[in-house]
C-alpha cells in the first residue's frame, strides 16, 4: 500500500520535476530499496525451497519419508473420528 502512494504522489509532484528535497521523492526512494530488500527475501526463500526438495529427493534428509507419515497419522486420525461421531448418533 505504502508503495501505490508512494508512486501516485512522486507521480503528481514530477509535474515540478524531480527534486530530492520533497518529502514524497525521499519516501519514494525509501520505498524503492524496501522493495528491492523484498525481492532479495523471496528469492532466497526459492532457493531454499529447492535445495530442501534436491535433498530430499537424493536422499539426503528424510522430508518425503516424514511427510508420508504425517498424512498417514492425520488419515487415521480422521478415520477414528468418523467413527466416534457414529458412535455417538
Amino acid at each position: 500500500m505504502l508503495d501505490y502512494v508512494v508512486d501516485e504522489g512522486c507521480r503528481f509532484s514530477v509535474a515540478y520535476g524531480f527534486h530530492e528535497e520533497y518529502p514524497v521523492c525521499r519516501a519514494y526512494r525509501d520505498s524503492r530499496i524496501n522493495r528491492i530488500f523484498e525481492g532479495t527475501n523471496e528469492i532466497n526463500r526459492m532457493l531454499i525451497v529447492q535445495m530442501l526438495m534436491k535433498r530430499a529427493m537424493g536422499g539426503q534428509l528424510p522430508l518425503i519419508p516424514a511427510a508420508i507419515e504425517t498424512r498417514r497419522r492425520n488419515s487415521l486420525r480422521a478415520v477414528v473420528r468418523r467413527i466416534a461421531r457414529r458412535r455417538a448418533r
